[in-house]
This record gives C-alpha cells, sequence and structure tokens, in this order.
C-alpha cells in the first residue's frame, strides 16, 4: 500500500474517531481537520524554491496523480498545484464537492506556473476558495490560518467568523488549550512594551523565543524561514525607527546559506543585524536554534563549505581573520 492510501485509511481514522465523540460532524469540521492535519504535515518543497526556471518547471509539471502524491507524502515537500491535486482526491471521499482552480491573469488566461488552489462547495451549498500552501507557516505555528473558507469575490473576507473557527479548532485538537500563537504573541509584546528596549535586545528577544511556544524541529526550511519572517516583521513594525527616523527593520539582513552535500542543498538561515555594530547570528540545524557566531568563525565557515548567496556578504566577510577560530568547528 502506498503512502497516499495509508493516508487516506489513517484520515478515515481521524474523522470516524469525531464522529463516534460528537456524533453528527458537519463538513466543514472535517474539511478544517484535513486541512489543519495535511498542513502540519507537509513543507514548500525547497526546491522549487531555490531552483532556476527550468526546474520549476519540471517540478510544477508534475503532480497530478495518486502514485506521485506517494512520493510527495514520503518527502513532506509540496507545491501549491501538488496540495490543490491531492485535496481535490481526498475531499470527494467525504463528501465534499472540490475543484482545482488556477490563478489567470487580467485576460482570463491561465499564467505560466499558476497559483493553483482549490474552490469548495459544501452541502449546504456553500462555496468558498481554500489555498493550503499560503497557510503552511501559519498551521505548523499554531497560529490563526489566512486562506481558510475565503469568499470568492473578496479574498480578505472569511466565510465563518473568527469564533466559529476557533471552537471547530478546539473540537479537532488543533488548539487543545484553545490559544492560537496569535495570542501567545500578545503576551510577548508586553514583555517588551518598555521604550528603552534596544533594537538588539529586541532582536535577540525574538529569536531566543521563536522556538519556545513552537515545535519547529520538524519544520521544513522554507516554511521555519516564513516563520522568522513573519516575527521579525511583526516586532519591527515601519513604526520601529532609530534616532535618524530610518526603519530599524531595513538594519537586519537575511541569506538563505546552504552547503552542498552528494548534490543536495542543505540549508541554513543567516541573519546580520546592523544596529550598533555587526551581529551575525546563523541558524543550526542539530540545536534547531539560532546561535550568535563571531566574524572570524563565519569567515572561516564560508571558506570551509558554507555558501553564502550574496557574493559581496561573502566576500566581506571571507576578510575576516580565521585565526581565532577552532579548527573543525562547524556549524
Amino acid at each position: 500500500m502506498g503512502a497516499f492510501q495509508k493516508y487516506l485509511e489513517y484520515l478515515d481514522g481521524r474523522i470516524e474517531d469525531l464522529k463516534n465523540r460528537k456524533g453528527y460532524v458537519p463538513d466543514i469540521e472535517i474539511l478544517r481537520l484535513i486541512y489543519i492535519d495535511l498542513g502540519q504535515k507537509m513543507s514548500f518543497d525547497p526546491h522549487y524554491t531555490f531552483g532556476n526556471s527550468r526546474q520549476k518547471q519540471a517540478i510544477y509539471d508534475r503532480f497530478t496523480c495518486e502514485e506521485q502524491f506517494d512520493e510527495v507524502l514520503e518527502k513532506k515537500e509540496a507545491i501549491c498545484k501538488s496540495l490543490a491535486y491531492m485535496l481535490d482526491m481526498i475531499l470527494p471521499r467525504y463528501g465534499i464537492k472540490s475543484k482545482v482552480t488556477f490563478e489567470v491573469n487580467g485576460r482570463g488566461e491561465k499564467k505560466k506556473r499558476a497559483h493553483v488552489y482549490n474552490t469548495i462547495e459544501l452541502s449546504d451549498k456553500k462555496r468558498f476558495i481554500i489555498d493550503l500552501v499560503e497557510d503552511f507557516e501559519f498551521i505548523q505555528t499554531g497560529s490563526k490560518t489566512k486562506s481558510f473558507a475565503v469568499d470568492i469575490f473578496d479574498e480578505e473576507t472569511c466565510l465563518y467568523s473568527e469564533d466559529e473557527i476557533r471552537e471547530i479548532d478546539q473540537e479537532i485538537g488543533y488548539i487543545p488549550e484553545g490559544l492560537y500563537m496569535d495570542d501567545i504573541l500578545w503576551m510577548m509584546e508586553r514583555a517588551v512594551s518598555n521604550e528603552k528596549v534596544s533594537d538588539d535586545e529586541l532582536f535577540e528577544f525574538i529569536i531566543d523565543n521563536l522556538d519556545k511556544y513552537v515545535d519547529i524541529r520538524n519544520m521544513g526550511y522554507v516554511v521555519r524561514t516564513h516563520y522568522y519572517d513573519r516575527m521579525i516583521e511583526h516586532f519591527f513594525s515601519k513604526d520601529r525607527v532609530d534616532n535618524r527616523g530610518r526603519p530599524s527593520i531595513n538594519k537586519i539582513e537575511k541569506y538563505d546559506c546552504y552547503r552542498e552535500i552528494d548534490g543536495e542543498r542543505h540549508y541554513s538561515l543567516c541573519l546580520i543585524t546592523c544596529f550598533r555594530g555587526e551581529k551575525i547570528y546563523l541558524f543550526n540545524n542539530e540545536k534547531n536554534c539560532f546561535e550568535r557566531i563571531s566574524p572570524e568563525h563565519f569567515s572561516y565557515l564560508a571558506q570551509n563549505g558554507l555558501e553564502v548567496p550574496n557574493k559581496g556578504r561573502a566576500n566581506k566577510l571571507k576578510r575576516h581573520s580565521v585565526k581565532s577560530c577552532i579548527e573543525g568547528q562547524s556549524l
């Protein structure tokens, strides 16, 4: 039995358990359970994110049949198209109508490598859009979703109230304590609400707390990076400026560094802040956290297999002396 068939049996069991516990289960609740469960298991395919045009097209042209869904579920890597087709095969099994929908241009023509999502119709004739790939990061961080049950004519509007969705999410075990990450963010904001908190202190507070409230161990690189971006942008809003009135967020650099091992790229996010002096933070994949490293150590890494995609920045970092680095030390 392939991975896709095993996943269908797993969903059958989860939905049956829900029905045994509640009795009647509306199809919006079944849809939400599948949406959240699949969103928790998958990540965005980094080969698509970082591939060239030819590589992107080759990946985009695949994934429209069950055999290819086995590969998606085994690797736990997907793109919008593979997810939309997979959901299109899953949902009718539970009486939910789905249509694979491609983004079009102003003339109504399908775009090249068009974004793909699902148009849903429930038994009560309610029709709306779900766009699972857009919610990966929100689902895997226990946050409120942004692209579930979206009005077909107004992408800013969800057809269900926040209270209705929260109640469903508690029923299916998505937020067993009744709190989203959005609620925890409010508490984090209170902790750094003092106006005297410096940009350096705020930044270190953020990266020190990224893994305290969210389990990031099984997140794919792309999803995890989106999470960091969102947290940094949330706290370093455009209203936070330096003493010259310049946005502080402009002093945070982000680089998708990687090592190539057996033809595969293994990514590590690098963040460099330039508030009062330059500070370098590199994600340690073994420890699942950021570590602050010296320019000398970064230079050592950059000269020993760690690729920095920005050549100008890479050359600048490589100019630091490496004499103080411990031979064989790595991240």
